[in-house]
């Protein structure tokens, strides 16, 4: 049976992110979708989920649920459509239907869950917000407080010599992330930010506030950890590109897991379960099989949730409170 579906099946990848689509098809007609869009942050996880089921296994979603104990799905190839955008587009996709499954590297806010029947979220990956400035030119800053992060989004310190005696008198470019990103949401309530200076420079995706960066002498921005693990392949760290410890803890995978390093979060799938179908069951299930999730995750840079955490959740896993 596998042999025959692999034979049938057409495997397309499409990929931009920070606008990102792919799309995963069989030569045959497919009738049963799964529509998944939202945070750029997890968006990398997603993508290689979907290459695994497709490109690689030839699952047909009869074989993924009977991997996971969800039976009565159709004998048809896994089909996922994966698109980025934030998210918050991700969670209003979910709300008006246009997506089964939301990622979210934050939690669902309260309004949004009023306008879903029974919204659960499932924890599918740690990560952290890294601050990261130009190495070009300040390869010789280490680190940054909370307190002075929070000052420099703000407008209160402008200069580089205000962050720390020896750096140049070079006035501070600031890249974000625009309104709607889980990244942005996350990084913004850890530090009690109301809002950013006005010519900060606001961006679409983690990845294009790396490029950013990376172009920009004098520049800080934040990425999500998984995006600095992937300039470190590409030997961008620390001569383009250079990760900054905040309060002098580093993020790394053993910071993250512990929840030691200060700018520690979850990421989410999140979906109605009054309305999911039950092809969103399986695949988050699959998603969160211990040898699965750490295979991917790791792969990836990203920091595998620990088997003990619930499936679904109301709350969650990890907590974000001001550190300011």
């Amino acid at each position: 049976m596998r042999k025959s579906v692999a034979v049938a099946i057409a495997v397309a990848v499409v990929a931009a992110i920070g606008g990102g689509v792919a799309y995963y098809y069989s030569a045959s007609q497919v009738k049963t979708q799964l529509k998944i869009g939202g945070s750029t942050s997890l968006m990398p996880f997603m993508m290689k989920v979907a290459g695994e089921v497709g490109e690689k296994q030839h699952l047909t979603w009869k074989q993924l649920g009977d991997q996971v104990g969800v039976h009565g799905l159709p004998n048809e190839p896994v089909q996922l459509m994966v698109t980025d955008g934030g998210s918050g587009a991700g969670i209003k996709g979910l709300i008006d239907g246009s997506f089964d499954i939301a990622m979210a590297s934050r939690p669902i806010k309260p309004e949004e869950a009023q306008q879903l029947s029974d919204p659960v979220m499932c924890p599918v990956v740690m990560s952290g917000i890294v601050p990261i400035v130009n190495g070009k030119t300040l390869g010789q800053l280490d680190n940054i407080d909370v307190k002075t992060l929070k000052a420099i989004y703000e407008g209160k310190i402008q200069y580089w010599d205000q962050v720390k005696p020896g750096l140049p008198h070079k006035r501070i470019i600031v890249i974000g992330r625009a309104k709607g990103s889980g990244t942005r949401a996350t990084f913004d309530k850890y530090l009690n930010l109301k809002d950013y200076r006005k010519d900060a420079i606001l961006c679409g995706s983690n990845a294009e506030v790396l490029e950013k960066v990376e172009k920009t002498p004098y520049a800080i921005g934040y990425v999500d950890y998984v995006y600095v693990v992937k300039a470190q392949k590409e030997k961008k760290v620390p001569g383009q590109v250079k990760p900054l410890k905040v309060n002098g803890i580093e993020a790394n995978k053993s910071t993250i897991q512990s929840k030691k390093y200060p700018l520690t979060r979850a990421e989410y799938l999140i979906i109605d379960r009054s309305s999911a179908p039950k092809t969103a069951i399986a695949l988050i299930k699959w998603v969160r099989k211990p040898d699965v999730n750490k295979k991917i995750a790791e792969k990836l840079g990203y920091v595998p949730v620990p088997p003990s955490a619930p499936l679904f959740m109301k709350k969650p896993y990890v907590e974000i409170k001001p550190l300011v």
